[in-house]
């Protein structure tokens, strides 16, 4: 019985671990896609929507996992076949692959938190990684799936490390980037990947005012806050929070990509 009880307080600890782990994950997601398209819907330390984020991640993870592993399992495999032919040469190889690879991680932070407020900047999200956040190119996936890779790398080599030299410098460093690569996916995913669709409404809701219709739906936040998209009598970009029960009685007239209204409204 005293086994059984150790294996279930096991099971228990690491169901706990694992949900807090994608709660965080899912709270980073919603906050890197407020910070990209400039929303601001308001956040509470306990949400669902957290949840729903962070299962959308897992599953994106495991596909970007799926794509990856063959080249990193040959990358390993080739590793491993010159760190025993010629051993000086991989120690010279594995030092600059370190600094490569934490260049690499330090950049693509940067990069991530330059793309900010996308809503208001319509006409920036054209190329690169603006438009990448509106699904107007491939660099999101490109970025996700090689950050995976490159976790997964790492994931190896610090284990291989580990296993030769214990916890020496290089093996920290390692550490170090692993933990940045946690953290920057699930931000990665936020900007890229996450929720794009609003929601068209009939009218404009009471309260809510400085727009014209049309008016949409863009985000939800905490304590029934939702925040309204729309244009002023210019043109110019409008976000509206309002409450909820405001929403109450009207009709949702169309469901688009947040790409499509950006453009149909600076594009007529």
């Amino acid at each position: 019985m005293g086994d059984v009880a150790d294996a279930l307080k096991n099971i228990g600890l690491v169901v706990t671990t694992a949900s807090g782990i994608g709660y965080a994950c899912g709270y980073l997601v919603t906050r890197a896609r407020a910070f990209a398209l400039g929303t601001d819907p308001g956040f509470a330390l306990v949400d669902q929507a957290y949840v729903w984020a962070g299962i959308r991640l897992a599953m994106l993870l495991l596909f970007a996992v799926l794509l990856s592993a063959l080249p990193v399992l040959l990358l390993r495999a080739a590793w491993h076949l010159i760190s025993h032919a010629a051993p000086r040469a991989a120690v010279a190889i594995e030092r600059g692959m370190a600094v490569v690879a934490g260049g690499a991680i330090i950049v693509l932070a940067v990069q991530l938190f330059t793309v900010s407020n996308l809503i208001f900047e319509p006409s920036a999200a054209t190329t690169g990684l603006s438009a990448a956040v509106l699904g107007r190119n491939g660099y999101g996936t490109l970025l996700f799936v090689g950050s995976t890779a490159l976790l997964l790398v790492i994931g190896f080599w610090l284990r291989s490390r580990l296993a030769r030299a214990g916890v020496d410098t290089q093996a920290q460093l390692l550490g170090v980037m692993g933990a940045l690569l946690c953290v920057l996916l699930p931000i990665e995913h936020g900007v890229f990947f996450a929720d794009r669709k609003v929601r068209q409404l009939d009218r404009i809701p009471e309260g809510a005012t400085g727009v014209v219709p049309p008016v949409w739906i863009i985000d939800r936040g905490a304590g029934d806050r939702v925040v309204l998209f729309g244009r002023d009598g210019a043109g110019q970009p409008r976000l509206v929070p309002v409450q909820a029960d405001k929403l109450d009685g009207i009709a949702v007239t169309a469901v688009a990509d947040l790409g499509d209204i950006l453009t149909r409204e600076t594009h007529p």
